[in-house]
């Protein structure tokens, strides 16, 4: 996209920007999750890597799953309940600088 047309977007349709736009923590995550490369990234590994809770780091996982910026996969875990491994969306629409 142009400038151009990123300019008449913001204006004409500030939701389309506010639904891709990253706070510095999301484009610090994303940046991490692009790191792992085709292992992708869990909500427990995030969550002792930013000191969180679990909880917490699946609601931001689930977020920039929202946003277009991840994909995940359920791999089930030993309790017979849904774990998601989360990967980085190479082909995604949005700029991480």
């Amino acid at each position: 996209m142009d400038k151009r047309s990123l300019r008449w977007t913001m204006i004409y349709n500030p939701n389309a920007i506010r639904a891709i736009s990253l706070t510095d923590t999301q484009i610090a995550l994303v940046k991490r999750i692009r790191c792992a490369h085709s292992e992708g990234v869990t909500s427990r590994l995030i969550a002792d890597e930013y000191d969180v809770s679990i909880q917490c780091s699946s609601g931001r996982l689930v977020k920039l799953l929202k946003k277009g910026y991840l994909s995940r996969k359920n791999v089930g875990c030993d309790s017979g309940g849904d774990e998601y491994i989360y990967y980085y969306v190479e082909k995604s629409t949005c700029i991480i600088g």
